[in-house]
């Protein structure tokens, strides 16, 4: 049963990246699909496949399997620094809070990956907490900000 959903999911993940609009329901599904087997090395081995996917979905997805799979092993995003840190610099800004939004939750951040974030907040880097919480960011880059 478990090599039938691992199939599924590979094939999944295939379609995904042959898609050119993805509801982020779809992408949650699919990464807590992958997080519910339960196994690091089938996680792993994604992320090596999949994890530079020209595509933003997969590379979103592969971030939020990471996330999801933290449930059920604390150490899934601390084996996936490398990759998070990587896609802190990613071209697509909702990949880059993905990458954000993993880093906020578990607490660890190299000091390179603090300099990334300066980077992208720019100007807002300067602001407050509550500067910050009364931010309307028409991007999601800005989001990425609001989180980190």
């Amino acid at each position: 049963m478990i090599l039938i959903k691992k199939w599924r999911i590979r094939r999944s993940i295939k379609a995904l990246s042959k898609a050119e609009t993805c509801f982020p329901i779809d992408i949650f599904s699919l990464s807590r699909e992958i997080a519910e087997i339960k196994d690091t090395s089938f996680l792993n081995s994604l992320i090596a496949i999949y994890g530079h996917n020209p595509n933003a979905f997969v590379r979103r997805c592969m971030l939020t399997a990471i996330k999801f799979s933290s449930e059920y092993f604390s150490s899934a995003p601390v084996d996936n620094g490398q990759y998070i840190s990587s896609m802190l610099v990613d071209e697509n800004a909702r990949v880059q809070y993905d990458a954000c939004w993993l880093i906020k939750d578990h607490g660890f951040m190299s000091p390179s990956d603090l300099d990334v974030i300066r980077q992208i907040a720019g100007d807002m880097v300067n602001l407050n907490i509550v500067e910050l919480k009364n931010l309307k960011p028409t991007e999601a880059s800005g989001y990425a900000l609001a989180v980190c």
